[in-house]
């Protein structure tokens, strides 16, 4: 992964992500709109703007903009989200600048949530004359963050693993991997412990009989997955006991193991 500044080389493929991105995460938008504004990004905006992107593998996977102190603009390829791009962007802005300020739409709660994440906080509500949508003024201060920091307990760093219990652990190793397409970490001596690795966090199986681990019936970890949909339809078709679709700020449901754990799949 590098980050670097733009040139004027640059300017189709910043364009691409721009259109692409903002179709997807402003789908209360028409997209005749964004459709419209893409020579004002290549005339005037990204000209005007100090403007870095990410390359991996020698691709171009997001961008950011800063005028002064206002984060103009934050995008990823769609196709790339969700493998942390966004956040190494934000953290390279963030060590530009001492303070931050930005627009978000206030539909597009998935931004919001990524924003207040990173330490953004909402400043004041307003309304987007171009599009007459609602959106906040969200702020970031360095000096803020620092003291925030300092009064945090830095021991805990962050979830290694979630135990699920299983009656047959040979077989649950294999459901884990084949159907939820977990990768095989470490496994104990004995053999009643074996780790399948998700991501940062890995997920312990361990085995037992008694009946006290079998008796909870509330997930109590989800699964993040690009599109809840998509992951609904995999796990009927792998004959997955899988409870109804539902949408409360995110879209999730729960799904059933080998050993009917209650667990859950989440997007947003």
């Amino acid at each position: 992964m590098m980050i670097r500044q733009m040139t004027n080389e640059d300017l189709n493929v910043l364009i691409e992500i721009w259109l692409a991105a903002s179709k997807e995460a402003h789908h209360f938008i028409p997209a005749e709109y964004w459709e419209s504004r893409q020579e004002d990004m290549r005339e005037v905006y990204l000209p005007m703007a100090e403007t870095y992107l990410l390359e991996e593998s020698g691709q171009v996977r997001g961008f950011v903009s800063l005028v002064g102190e206002d984060l103009a603009a934050l995008f990823i390829d769609p196709s790339r989200q969700n493998q942390g791009w966004g956040k190494a962007l934000l953290r390279y802005a963030m060590d530009l600048r001492d303070t931050l300020k930005l627009r978000v739409y206030a539909d597009n709660q998935r931004a919001l949530r990524f924003y207040a994440k990173n330490g953004f906080e909402r400043l004041e509500e307003t309304v987007d004359p171009d599009t007459g949508q609602q959106e906040h003024i969200m702020i970031w201060s360095k000096k803020k963050a620092e003291r925030k920091d300092s009064m945090s307990v830095s021991i805990f760093q962050h979830i290694d693993t979630v135990f699920v219990p299983t009656r047959n652990i040979k077989a649950a190793k294999e459901w884990y991997t084949g159907v939820l397409g977990g990768r095989i970490g470490w496994e104990s001596e004995q053999g009643e412990y074996q780790c399948i690795l998700f991501g940062q966090t890995s997920l312990t199986l361990f085995s037992t009989e008694e009946e006290r681990y079998f008796e909870r019936r509330h997930a109590l970890f989800n699964f993040f997955v690009p599109n809840a949909e998509d992951a609904y339809r995999h796990l009927r078709k792998q004959n997955v006991r899988v409870d109804t679709i539902l949408e409360y700020g995110a879209t999730y449901f729960t799904f059933y193991d080998l050993d009917d754990n209650c667990l859950e799949v989440c997007s947003y």
